[in-house]
């Protein structure tokens, strides 16, 4: 039997083992093609987990740095977070734009829908439209309740209840006028200043920290306010919650500035005494403070309007709903305070305390505090920190003590380092609130 044998010439030898050694590199090409963009698109899900967790935890300064350094400029999701961070630096139509980009490109069961929705409704609220806030809330609660924790129906229910029950309420307008100091040099706690409504005068507090005006019904009857006879449930400074209802004061005056379409919770006056007998008239809150623009809030209890944005330089103020919140400096560590000038003292919250715990610990002891606010006092357990020395805007300021709570009253101690009332405030010879530009100054 004739064995038969392949034989290749030098040039076809050299061809063919060329032709496997291509093979084999395209191979090996081909495999770390698909490792990279594995691990591509796993660098990308980290970094949209990341902005997402900065996101939940309403950490805004953090997640703009993030976003702008975001290396995929054309991921869909990057709607999302726009939208946030303009709802979040008080550009609610530039938010809207967005959020509705990006419920238009979701699908059904996208987890993060009912975030997207909330903010959507929270840019109505922003624009006085308080109509399509309600149903936007409702969308929420049909379309998402199931994903929903009980708490988180009851805050979205309290919500379109709230809003649905100022549907045929005009949106609020302000006519600002000429620039002018709205009250006298004072002594006393916070920044009051008259207000005139009904060819009545009375004194109120500006409090950045009520997300919605307040007035006692004796009050309200006295400047004209109109009842709209739907109750609501509201917190405080506590986790008691309480019933009041609502009014519309169609115009009032503070200083040269006009406010038209005002919003009031209205309370009995008995819930509106306090154990030391204090009575409080009511409050100035949130929605009409930014309705005039430009305010100077100044250390001898005078306070100053002048509507003038300076416009200039990055925002260093945002909002979380209505609540202001800007960043300070601690031991070298960027924290996010919440603005409360209707607390007289400032008090610092349960992230500080995760962040500075050994020190904390190793210093303090624990004590009970009491804690008044509407609706009644609550008892919590809290360090007394000494000597808390901290800077805002680059400018350092201390207290002799600082309370620290050991407990989570409500969402603002959960996420926030600390709440900055007057005690801190008045260290300083001015604070500057500038809505247009979202900036906050001291000097």
């Amino acid at each position: 039997m004739r064995q038969r044998f392949m034989i290749y010439s030098g040039k076809n030898c050299c061809r063919k083992a060329r032709l496997e050694v291509c093979s084999l590199l395209m191979c090996i090409g081909a495999i770390l093609v698909c490792s990279s963009v594995a691990l591509a698109q796993s660098d990308k899900s980290n970094e949209i987990s990341k902005l997402k967790q900065l996101c939940d935890q309403k950490k805004y300064f953090e997640l703009r740095d993030a976003v702008e350094s975001y290396r995929g400029k054309r991921d869909a999701r990057l709607l999302f977070f726009r939208g946030a961070l303009a709802n979040s630096f008080n550009e609610p139509r530039v938010s809207m734009k967005y959020l509705n980009q990006y419920i238009a490109r979701a699908v059904a069961d996208d987890e993060w829908l009912s975030d997207a929705y909330t903010m959507l409704a929270d840019d109505f609220v922003k624009m006085y439209d308080y109509g399509r806030a309600s149903d936007t809330y409702r969308t929420i609660l049909d379309r998402f309740k199931q994903r929903l924790k009980p708490d988180e129906i009851e805050d979205y229910e309290n919500s379109a209840t709230f809003y649905g029950s100022l549907r045929e309420v005009p949106r609020q307008r302000v006519t600002l006028g000429q620039a002018a100091r709205l009250n006298e040099p004072s002594s006393e706690a916070g920044w009051n200043v008259p207000v005139w409504a009904n060819n009545q005068r009375v004194s109120l507090g500006l409090d950045t920290g009520a997300n919605v005006s307040l007035l006692a019904k004796s009050v309200a009857e006295r400047l004209g306010v109109k009842m709209l006879n739907k109750s609501i449930s509201v917190g405080s400074i506590t986790s008691i919650k309480v019933q009041p209802k609502l009014g519309l004061l169609p115009t009032m005056k503070i200083g040269n500035a006009t406010i038209h379409n005002a919003v009031f919770i209205i309370l009995d006056d008995e819930a509106l005494t306090f154990p030391d007998g204090f009575v409080l008239k009511g409050v100035i809150g949130f929605p009409i403070i930014a309705g005039l623009r430009k305010i100077s809030f100044n250390g001898d209890g005078t306070v100053s309007g002048s509507g003038r944005s300076s416009g200039r330089g990055r925002p260093s103020m945002s909002l979380d709903g209505r609540n202001i919140l800007f960043q300070g400096e601690y031991e070298n560590k960027r924290l996010t305070f919440m603005l409360d000038t209707g607390a007289e003292r400032s008090v610092l919250y349960a992230p500080f305390l995760h962040d500075f715990e050994d020190e904390i610990r190793s210093k303090y002891s624990q004590r009970t505090e009491k804690f008044t606010g509407v609706g009644g006092t609550e008892e919590v357990p809290a360090y007394i920190v000494k000597d808390f020395a901290v800077s805002f805007d680059g400018k350092s300021v201390r207290l002799p003590e600082i309370r620290l709570l050991t407990k989570v009253l409500n969402d603002n101690s959960k996420f926030y380092y600390g709440n900055v009332g007057q005690d801190l405030i008045k260290r300083f010879h001015r604070m500057t609130l500038d809505f247009d530009s979202m900036r906050i100054a001291f000097e």
